[in-house]
């Protein structure tokens, strides 16, 4: 849920309070210029000495959740910053000590939750949200971090953020504020990774059993919305929930005769659990200018605009916790930079089939490192370039913003290097997509459902996530853990059932013919869509099973029309180019529906902040 802690000089008038009062529920003024905003849901702990405030969740074997705190508040303050065996949850917040205006904002080590910070014009603030703000002062757009964010599918590096003099808190950092607002900081990461044998059977079931045990301990008394899909991130938070007899309602994007739609429905009448069918067309791209600057107002993000008819939805309560998944990829190492295409996962699973060879990986090396960043910035650089031609910008500020730009990679790139233990080439790449996409998306994903519910993302619990990221790339690829992980007892009934990307076959089984199984999809999906570019879209079938079908959509009269009057502009912002690659789409071009999102969230930037 959303908040804001303001700190300001007693000379200095905020003019737009009551503004800003509105985006919230609740508020508490410490004296005259200290005042905290915030809605139902965020987690509060106060005593005489201070408060601390934080999303997500925070425990310690053995202690309740106030005792929980205080130990963490004391960590805190004795300069201590590690996350021991026996604390499980993930969190993001602050801590401020009212008799020595120390100040700390800190965050758990995956950092899927952002917060931000700003001490500009002697004004101190904490946020969950950009958004707002722009009620406090007068940031300036950072335009090599927004262009950046138009770039699918990464965004700005490290701790820059689209505004200047505005950071946003780095994964498992703790920052502490001294009362002349200098900075300490602290980084605290669980990642030792390994090669080393794994008994795939037994890490299996030893991580079927810890998932349930923190699903038990942190949802058996709360009220749980399911988002439910054919996939199989989806399908581990269902498995955890059931295995606990956890109540939940789930709900459902799509429509009856598609494929991510129908396995839901199966597995609800399997287990005898509601199940919501919402519209995804719904509210999917608002129609006019007035709807869109509501959205964004309110949630700081146009980015997964399928969430939209969710918020709107008045059936669901208010404030439930919404677990999110896509988290799968980590339990199979699918998003390492160099193993992500598509054709090496097919050369790489069918060696193993026939040979039985586990994954070859590289010493983590200055020489590894270094050509990493060349050929990954030389590649980015490339559409970084292109996105920045959407600015008219003279030629010095366009070098100036290209400089920024890669100073803020190198300075991610080397803030990975300095702050975790890489044994191999693989792991880092894993961190650095996880840290970048992974945790850009994410992010994202949970600021917008936070307007409405508590959004959180059961697996990157830390205890979770130290488990899993300690066990090497080499045993974690491909689908082999997971399929072992849906035949565990607890999980099997679940895991009987086929999913979108494999559905010949139920998931559990073996997983050579799980593989198979998204091949032959694979494969056929491949000959229709080109079919379907071929006939610029009149092909009847553009894949083997029906899904959501974003593109009939966007194609429509209305919605580009819509689109095309609102991306017009007058400022320095040229939306030609988004303009283009929606008529591209209506001609049959298969380009995913992203670049729409970033370009209204683009435009939205520059007509909320100055330049």
């Amino acid at each position: 849920m959303n908040f804001m802690y303001i700190d300001f000089p007693k000379s200095i008038t905020l003019n737009n309070l009551e503004l800003l009062s509105s985006n919230f529920s609740q508020f508490k003024r410490f004296s005259d210029n200290k005042i905290l905003f915030f809605s139902e849901g965020v987690n509060i702990y106060e005593d005489e000495n201070g408060i601390m405030l934080f999303n997500g969740r925070l425990l310690y074997d053995g202690l309740n959740q106030t005792d929980s705190i205080k130990r963490f508040i004391e960590m805190l303050q004795n300069n201590r910053w590690t996350f021991e065996d026996d604390l499980s949850g993930y969190f993001t917040g602050f801590y401020i000590n009212f008799l020595t205006n120390e100040k700390f904002v800190f965050n758990d080590y995956i950092g899927m939750d952002n917060l931000f910070y700003s001490s500009v014009e002697n004004i101190f603030v904490i946020s969950s949200s950009l958004t707002y703000l722009k009620d406090i002062t007068h940031y300036k757009l950072r335009l090599s971090s927004l262009v950046c964010e138009s770039i699918y599918p990464y965004s700005s590096f490290g701790n820059k953020t689209t505004l200047y003099d505005v950071f946003r808190l780095l994964p498992g950092e703790r920052l502490k504020f001294k009362p002349d607002l200098s900075t300490e900081s602290k980084i605290e990461n669980q990642v030792k990774q390994k090669d080393e044998e794994v008994n795939m059977d037994s890490f299996a079931k030893e991580l079927v059993e810890l998932i349930n045990k923190e699903s038990e301990k942190h949802f058996k008394n709360e009220n749980i919305l399911l988002p439910l899909s054919g996939g199989l991130d989806s399908r581990l938070n269902l498995a955890h929930l059931i295995a606990n007899n956890i109540s939940f309602e789930a709900f459902n994007n799509g429509e009856i005769g598609h494929i991510d739609t129908d396995i839901p429905i199966k597995l609800s009448k399997a287990f005898n659990f509601k199940l919501t069918l919402i519209n995804l067309y719904e509210n999917l791209l608002p129609d006019t200018k007035e709807k869109i600057y509501d959205i964004f107002q309110k949630t700081n993000s146009l980015y997964v605009c399928t969430w939209n008819s969710l918020l709107l939805k008045e059936n669901f309560k208010k404030g439930s916790v919404i677990l999110l998944g896509d988290s799968l990829d980590i339990l199979r190492s699918q998003r390492v930079e160099s193993m992500i295409d598509k054709k090496f996962r097919i050369k790489y699973n069918i060696k193993k089939v026939i040979t039985g060879s586990k994954l070859e990986l590289h010493p983590f090396t200055d020489k590894s490192f270094n050509a990493f960043n060349n050929g990954f910035l030389n590649q980015y650089l490339t559409k970084f370039t292109d996105s920045l031609k959407s600015f008219a910008v003279d030629e010095t500020e366009r070098l100036k913003i290209i400089e920024e730009f890669k100073s803020d990679f190198y300075f991610y790139v080397n803030f990975l290097k300095s702050n975790y233990t890489f044994a191999y080439q693989e792991a880092f790449e894993e961190i650095f997509y996880m840290f970048s996409y992974g945790r850009n998306t994410m992010g994202r994903h949970i600021n917008l459902l936070k307007y409405k519910f508590r959004a959180e993302v059961p697996m990157t619990n830390v205890r979770i996530m130290k488990r899993v990221l300690n066990v090497s790339i080499s045993n974690r690829y491909s689908d082999e853990l997971t399929s072992k992980m849906f035949r565990v007892s607890s999980w099997k009934k679940v895991g009987s059932f086929p999913s979108n990307r494999s559905p010949f076959v139920n998931y559990n089984a073996n997983e050579n013919l799980v593989l198979f199984g998204w091949y032959i999809r694979y494969s056929i999906d491949k000959v229709l869509d080109k079919v379907f570019k071929a006939t610029k879209g009149k092909s009847k079938k553009d894949r083997l099973f029906k899904s959501y079908d974003f593109f009939s959509f966007y194609n429509s009269d209305i919605n580009y029309n819509n689109y095309k009057n609102y991306m017009a502009s007058e400022n320095f912002f040229n939306s030609n180019k988004y303009i283009e690659i929606f008529e591209h789409r209506r001609s049959g071009s298969r380009i995913v529906p992203f670049d729409l999102y970033v370009g209204l969230q683009t435009k939205f930037y520059v007509d909320t902040f100055e330049k």
